[in-house]
């Protein structure tokens, strides 16, 4: 496909992700991840960088772009997330041509469509975290791999490899990605030559490094909070991947069945294809089963680096009904769009922890000589973002004081937690207030 035939399909298709994530963009508090990478991008460059060398290098790329870009603008909720919007935008773009050079227009474009619906990425382009940008950046280094494999020149080998690195530095995820890239290769009808494989990879792994080394001296303790893989999380990927869309999974596991039938039809280009796409698919799932069997890596959203080969799985099926029924497809599309937008608007309506509400009530709550603390210790970058003046504690307090107290998923309702915070005290809990899912404001006082 050249590119002048997808370029307008494809900015409606940028266009549309775009409304999407931009709608009520600053209706919601930064989280503790976000607000962790707004404290971070707003101090020195010596910050940033020593947060990537202790623990953030899978998002290293996302916070060098970050900084420059809140210095422009402002440090607030909507300037923090606008890059993600216009990742996932651009994401949903590229996946119109990827899809048409792969299979036609048709599927390019109902790709582009199941993608910037997709709940999940919809969710991640309004935070301001790396999961829109790592999903941008595994298909701009799909599409110059199907380009490089066109066009085997020097160039365009070199220029995979070099966004190929860099989607690994947006999250380690897009690495899997990359081998389901390498494993399709000798499947392609035009076998590339061999000497540029081993420059592009050469290229890949040197610039690479840095993160390779950092997960083999890294600690991993600072992995521990993730649980062994099992079945109920393997459940868990598919239905956060496909964006809670029980339609994107059925058409999905439908569209790799025309591939594998197609493949058996004994076209050169159909077994590549399903190689790709399937291989997009399981290979990132099969070997976070595998690595985690050394260090456990399998957190579902990491797998959003496969949301974009659902969509053209998805699409593949679609665009196949409707050579024969264009109504049916067309049906179809409609179903599944409409239960993500269903969904969609569950997450529009979800508050995940709201910082500034909570920090808003404690300074007007508050007076001279209570005391604020916020647990645990290393959520304080949330309430700092909001109030950088007030001092939080951590010994414990002999008077009035607010606790801030963030909740895990799996903590119920946290209004029985803040005595495991404090340790044996005289105070009393007076008054308490829920803001978010994940966050109580907690009022003790002398009895």
């Amino acid at each position: 496909m050249r590119p002048r035939a997808t370029w307008r399909p494809a900015a409606l298709v940028g266009t549309l992700s775009l409304v999407l994530g931009a709608i009520a963009l600053n209706g919601k508090s930064l989280w503790y991840d976000e607000a962790y990478n707004g404290v971070k991008v707003s101090g020195s460059w010596d910050g940033v960088f020593s947060a990537i060398r202790d623990t953030e290098m899978s998002q290293s790329a996302y916070l060098v772009l970050l900084k420059p870009w809140i210095a422009l603008t402002a440090n607030n909720e909507v300037w923090l997330r606008l890059p993600s919007v216009v990742a996932a935008a651009l994401a949903a773009a590229l996946l119109v041509p990827l899809g048409a050079r792969l299979f036609d227009r048709t599927t390019g474009i109902v790709a582009g469509i199941l993608l910037a619906t997709n709940e999940l990425l919809v969710a991640w382009s309004q935070q301001a975290r790396a999961y829109a940008l790592v999903t941008f950046a595994v298909v701009l280094a799909s599409l110059l791999f199907v380009r490089a494999l066109d066009d085997p020149r020097r160039r365009n080998w070199l220029l995979y490899a070099a966004v190929a690195a860099f989607a690994v530095y947006c999250h380690f995820w897009a690495g899997f990605v990359i081998v389901a890239h390498f494993t399709s290769m000798p499947f392609a009808p035009r076998r590339p030559l061999l000497r540029r494989v081993v420059e592009a990879t050469v290229v890949f792994l040197a610039l690479i490094a840095g993160a390779v080394y950092f997960t083999a001296t890294a600690q991993r303790v600072q992995l521990g909070w993730i649980g062994v893989p099992s079945m109920d999380l393997l459940r868990s990927v598919v239905t956060l991947t496909s964006g809670h869309n029980v339609g994107l999974q059925l058409i999905a596991l439908g569209g790799l069945v025309v591939l594998v039938f197609q493949t058996g039809a004994g076209t050169p280009a159909a077994a590549w294809r399903t190689a790709l796409v399937g291989g997009w698919i399981a290979l990132p799932i099969v070997l976070a089963f595998l690595v985690s069997e050394y260090q456990p890596i399998l957190v579902p959203r990491y797998a959003i680096v496969i949301t974009p080969a659902l969509a053209l799985a998805g699409a593949v099926l679609l665009a196949t009904v409707a050579r024969m029924q264009r109504e049916v497809a067309a049906v179809a599309l409609v179903v599944v769009v409409g239960l993500s937008a269903w969904q969609l608007s569950e997450w529009y309506r979800r508050t995940i922890e709201d910082w500034r509400s909570a920090v808003a009530y404690v300074d007007r709550e508050k007076a001279p000589g209570d005391t604020v603390v916020v647990a645990p210790k290393w959520a304080t970058d949330a309430f700092h973002y909001y109030d950088p003046v007030t001092r939080t504690e951590i010994s414990r307090p002999p008077g009035r004081t607010f606790v801030l107290l963030r909740i895990g998923r799996n903590d119920g309702d946290g209004s029985d937690n803040v005595y495991g915070v404090l340790g044996p005290t005289q105070l009393e809990l007076t008054r308490q207030q829920r803001f978010g899912e994940r966050l109580w404001v907690q009022v003790l006082d002398p009895p």
